[in-house]
C-alpha cells in the first residue's frame, strides 16, 4: 500500500490477487485505475527504484474478481455489511444481537481511518472458551491489513507499523498494563496523525536513534480481563 507523492513520482496503489497473479492496483492522478506488475518510482533525478508485489505480509493477499473490475456494483454486492456482519455471526457465537453491528462497524472503520478525527477500541473478554479468541481471529480476517498476535511484543507491533500496518488485533492482552511501552502506543494511536516515538541504542556503537511511528487505527483486543490502565 502507498501513498501519493509527487516528490518522489509515486502514485496510490495497493498490491493485491487479479486473475490469479499478484500486482499492484494503481490509481493515477486523473484517477485512472490501471494494474500493473511494478511501479517505478523516482528516488532522485538521478536514481530510480522498483517497487515489485510483496509476498511476506501477516495478512492473506486481497483477491479482486474480474467481474469486479466490469462491473463495480458487484463488488458492493460482495462486499456488503450484511454478508460481513453475516460471516461474523457465522463464525461468533455473540451474547448480545447488538455485538456483531458493532463488530462490523470496527471493521469498516478500519477501510476508512482517514475520513475521522479518532477511532474507537473494541474488545471482547471472558473467560477460557467464551469465544472472545474466535472473536478476534474473525475480525482479523476481515480488518484491513490487519495483524493479529497473541500478546505480540512491542518490536513486532513496531515493525508491523513500518512496513505494512493499519489495524492491530491482540489476543490475550490480560496484563497490558504492565507493559508500559505497548501501553505508549496504544494510549496515542487513537487520533488521527498520531506518531509515536521511539529511541532505540546501537548495540555495537551505543549511538541513540529517534524514530517516529505512525500508529493510527483501529485496534481489537480480546482477553480474559479488560486492562485496569484507562
Amino acid at each position: 500500500f502507498g501513498l501519493p507523492d509527487p516528490l518522489l513520482g509515486t502514485p496510490f496503489y495497493e498490491q493485491a490477487i487479479i486473475d490469479g497473479e499478484l500486482r499492484f492496483i494503481v490509481v493515477d492522478e486523473n484517477g485512472e485505475i490501471n494494474f500493473t506488475k511494478e511501479i517505478e518510482v523516482r528516488a532522485t533525478s538521478d536514481v530510480r527504484t522498483v517497487i515489485r508485489p510483496r509476498f511476506d505480509l501477516p495478512y492473506p493477499h486481497y483477491v479482486i474478481k474480474q467481474d469486479w473490475v466490469l462491473n463495480p456494483d458487484s463488488m458492493l454486492k460482495d462486499c456488503s455489511w450484511a454478508k460481513g456482519k453475516g460471516l461474523l455471526n457465522t463464525y461468533v457465537d455473540f451474547l448480545e444481537p447488538w455485538h456483531a453491528p458493532i463488530s462490523m462497524a470496527g471493521v469498516c472503520l478500519s477501510y476508512f481511518k482517514d475520513e475521522f478525527r479518532s477511532l474507537p477500541y473494541l474488545g471482547a473478554f471472558g473467560d477460557t472458551d467464551s469465544g472472545k479468541s474466535r472473536w478476534a481471529q474473525t475480525v482479523s480476517k476481515l480488518a484491513y491489513r490487519s495483524y493479529y498476535g497473541e500478546s505480540p511484543p512491542t518490536a513486532d507491533i513496531y515493525e508491523f507499523l513500518t512496513n505494512c500496518g493499519c489495524s492491530i488485533i491482540e489476543d490475550e492482552c490480560q496484563g497490558l498494563e504492565k507493559n508500559f511501552e505497548k501501553l505508549k502506543l496504544y494510549k496515542a494511536s487513537y487520533q488521527h496523525g498520531a506518531k509515536v516515538m521511539r529511541i532505540s541504542i546501537n548495540r555495537n556503537t551505543g549511538e541513540r536513534r529517534i524514530s517516529f511511528y505512525s500508529a493510527y487505527g483501529v485496534k481489537f483486543f480480546a482477553g480474559e480481563k479488560e486492562s485496569r490502565n484507562k
